[in-house]
């Protein structure tokens, strides 16, 4: 099936109700939730200075985040409702452009952390250094091709539900899902496999500054998974997601091609030099 043209689409958003005012979920939007999202990420930051303050940070992170995702995805979906500031920006859905612009914020991080991984292989290198185990490119390839194959998955996943076939979902959530396991796995069984040869986190800029590469990835890629489940649950237990509406589909869509392209850049630029 071919994707749904674009105007259409947007002409379809724009049919439906918009609401206005305070009270209302229009702008100017009365939701507490930003309050809470914002104490929960300040208590976060204030941990890195005493510790103790992540007890109390990381649940109102978390109750924020939920509120506001639950706010959003199933309150203002169920209701029939698009917010006047939720139809269009820069000829993009701002909600969709959020999402993109959360990735790029994201991209620029693994860039701080290769730029530290090419520093350390420049000031203590080359790695591998003397002594420490190379790394296995082929563990590098198959984690990159599981994500390729869930980045695929879910591009036909997003055309289909584009397209009106719903039915897609069925099938391309559960396998972008196992796919991120599988990544999961081989990462468990790629770090053992070091971690035996005497690479550790600890062992010098080499194990440091690879296992907070990959472990950086390896987070994002369970970030994937409750996303891809945040998706399932809608579409599952809310009937949620049409042609018209599926804005989440298309945000885990970009995430999982974002996660690919980083596991191929990993390949490319630490396991094939260091292997």
């Amino acid at each position: 099936m071919s994707e749904p043209d674009t105007d259409t689409t947007v002409e379809a958003l724009n049919a439906e109700e918009t609401t206005r005012g305070a009270g209302k979920e229009g702008f100017p939007h009365g939701s507490p939730a930003p309050f809470v999202l914002g104490a929960g990420i300040f208590g976060i930051c204030f941990g890195f200075i005493y510790p103790i303050e992540w007890i109390v940070g990381v649940p109102v992170f978390v109750a924020g985040l939920y509120l506001w995702l639950r706010e959003y995805s199933v309150g203002e979906y169920e209701g029939g409702v698009i917010p006047e500031q939720k139809r269009q920006l820069l000829g993009v859905p701002s909600s969709y452009l959020a999402g993109l612009l959360a990735i790029v914020s994201e991209a620029l991080l693994f860039g701080g952390a290769f730029i530290a991984w090419f520093f350390l292989a420049a000031q203590r290198g080359p790695f591998p250094t003397a002594g420490s185990p190379a790394l296995h490119p082929l563990f590098g390839g198959l984690e990159a091709l599981a994500l390729v194959v869930g980045s695929a998955v879910l591009y036909w996943t997003r055309t289909g539900v584009g397209a009106g076939d719903r039915g897609r979902l069925s099938t391309g959530l559960p396998v972008a899902f196992l796919a991120g396991i599988a990544y999961l796995a081989l990462t468990a069984v790629d770090w053992s496999s070091l971690l035996a040869a005497g690479l550790t986190p600890t062992a010098g800029a080499y194990g440091a500054g690879y296992y907070f590469v990959a472990g950086l990835h390896a987070v994002h890629v369970l970030v994937g998974l409750t996303l891809v489940s945040l998706v399932a649950y809608r579409y599952r237990a809310r009937g949620h997601f049409d042609r018209h509406r599926f804005t989440m589909v298309r945000v885990a869509e970009a995430y999982w091609h974002f996660l690919a392209g980083i596991s191929v850049v990993i390949l490319l630029l630490i396991y094939v030099p260091t292997s």
